[in-house]
């Protein structure tokens, strides 16, 4: 008896009743994809970020000497430390242009990502 009127309101009320399952399918359909595509995005980023090993923290000086590199890497919480000079330089021709020009002693802290030419 019971499920006779639901199937009776269900066919009364079936305009109303698609447009909430619509609406139900459309909304976990977005939420699928975005869910999607931000897993594959979180696993993008742990890839580069294991291949390129991303620094963590970047410490900015004028002199680092060598005391001051072995004073970091024997801290307990470090793995490895790198020196680099950075240059900054602003091209005569060129409005609002700056050329970075990253000098390393080595490459193995934020390695270099060469996207054309040679190493």
């Amino acid at each position: 008896m019971l499920r006779r009127k639901l199937y009776r309101n269900l066919w009364h009320y079936k305009g109303q009743f698609f447009t909430i399952f619509l609406m139900v399918f459309i909304g976990m359909l977005a939420f699928s994809g975005i869910h999607g595509y931000m897993d594959g995005m979180d696993e993008s980023a742990k890839e580069y970020y294991k291949e390129y090993n991303l620094q963590d923290l970047w410490i900015t000086n004028t002199n680092v000497s060598d005391s001051d590199l072995n004073d970091l890497k024997s801290l307990d919480h470090v793995r490895d430390v790198n020196r680099a000079l950075v240059l900054n330089a602003k091209l005569k021709r060129y409005k609002d242009v700056t050329l970075e020009t990253n000098i390393l002693e080595e490459n193995t802290i934020s390695k270099m990502h060469v996207v054309k030419g040679e190493k």
